[in-house]
């Protein structure tokens, strides 16, 4: 690997590391005191893929685990926007605050757009992994 992508490799490693500090802001929202952090929240919808996944032979396999590692990564720069951000601000607007971040965060990388096309998927649920991998982020956040 060269210098380069050691160094792009370096920073989005520092950049997702928030994602371990930031709290899950929709149940801090709720006056909950402990809450999980986003980062612990994306490894329950990885682990929840891992093995929901093992049930369906018919899925991409890695496209399912991607999909999930990648579903808030975004939030390492926007941070975790709760619904009522969503309400307020429009899904649209959300949703293309996220791929910016996303773009940010994946420049330079050799698969970015790879990455990108993934998220893209997730967000409008346009594949049986995608929208696998919604369901368990609503199912993982019931946990």
């Amino acid at each position: 690997m060269d210098d380069r992508a050691v160094a792009i490799l370096a920073e989005l490693q520092i950049r997702l590391q928030t994602l371990k500090l930031l709290p899950r802001t929709g149940w801090l929202q709720r006056g909950l005191g402990d809450v999980e952090s986003v980062a612990e929240h994306s490894f329950g919808v990885a682990v929840l893929a891992l093995i929901i996944g093992d049930q369906h032979p018919e899925l991409d396999r890695e496209r399912l685990l991607a999909t999930a590692l990648i579903h808030d990564m975004a939030e390492a720069l926007i941070g975790d926007l709760p619904a009522s951000a969503r309400r307020l601000f429009g899904a649209a607007a959300k949703q293309e605050a996220e791929r910016k971040a996303l773009l940010e965060l994946l420049n330079g990388l050799p698969q970015a757009e790879r990455y990108l096309a993934l998220w893209e998927d997730y967000s409008q649920g346009a594949t049986p992994e995608a929208r696998l991998v919604k369901a368990l982020d609503r199912l993982e956040m019931l946990g």
